[in-house]
């Protein structure tokens, strides 16, 4: 099992493939795992690289207050142990705080950066958000599978999470093995609720695409789009119908907007 001994912590990583390098970033309580087929399927373009954060699947969880941007050290450092200069990034809603964290903070590391269901934080996006965030986190008396299942399906369009069964418990299967302890979302949770990018957007010099979906309810339209907006340069692609696990409801469609932005063209 690789393992990369970063600051205070062990950080579970694979790489997959040859070419230019290509970092995935997860979401809140998001490990490896929960790409599914997604660096198989890019791997054969670039060398995709996806680890676990600190805090969930098989690197350390420590219980001890995060941040954005501690969460950016790690993947610093992680592409330091790797001998990996720069990369291009790819960041998945929370990942993709991450992400900005990287880009605002290790310019040199980042290549090109692909913001997929994700914002640039801030109290108005929790403001706007706070009743769905209470519904999603009403799990009392839920098993742990249970408890999953729900935050997916808030994460999927309504059509395809009871059309793609099959494909649902896949994820849940995939979130319960090496299973986020709560005291580990918790502080994952608490981290992404401070972070707030707003202000420095306009420091990013890497080239910038930004993906989201019409129907997404994690992440409102309106706030990509503020994202996209504050990012000198920033391309915005918007795929209709689709909710926040883009990924996976709309997985051809998605990765073909990464590799045509990444090799130079238009998404």
């Amino acid at each position: 099992m690789p393992i990369a001994k970063v600051g205070n912590i062990k950080m579970y990583y694979e790489v997959h493939g040859q070419g230019e390098p290509l970092l995935l970033l997860n979401g809140l309580g998001s490990s490896a795992r929960t790409w599914l087929e997604t660096p198989p399927q890019l791997s054969s373009f670039f060398k995709v690289i996806v680890f676990d954060n600190r805090g969930v699947g098989r690197t350390d969880k420590p219980d001890m207050p995060y941040s954005m941007l501690q969460m950016a050290q790690d993947t610093a450092g992680l592409l330091e142990q790797l001998s990996i200069d720069s990369t291009h990034v790819l960041g998945l809603s929370m990942g993709g705080y991450i992400a900005l964290e990287l880009a605002i903070n290790y310019a040199s590391r980042v290549r090109k950066l692909i913001l997929l269901s994700t914002h640039a934080g801030g109290p108005e996006y929790f403001e706007a958000t706070t009743k769905l965030w209470d519904e999603i986190l009403d799990v009392e008396g839920l098993t742990q599978q249970e408890m999953l299942r729900r935050g997916i399906m808030y994460s999927m369009t309504p059509e395809f999470f009871n059309r793609e069964q099959e494909l649902v418990e896949q994820l849940v299967a995939a979130k319960m093995e090496d299973a986020q302890p709560a005291y580990a979302f918790h502080r994952q949770f608490q981290a992404a609720g401070k972070f707030d990018a707003r202000d420095k957007l306009s420091t990013i010099a890497a080239r910038t695409l930004v993906i989201t979906g019409s129907q997404d309810r994690i992440v409102p339209l309106e706030f990509s789009r503020r994202l996209s907006a504050g990012i000198s340069g920033a391309q915005f692609k918007l795929i209709e119908g689709a909710g926040h696990l883009l990924h996976l409801e709309r997985p051809k469609e998605v990765n073909a907007s990464i590799i045509s932005f990444l090799k130079g063209d238009s998404p």
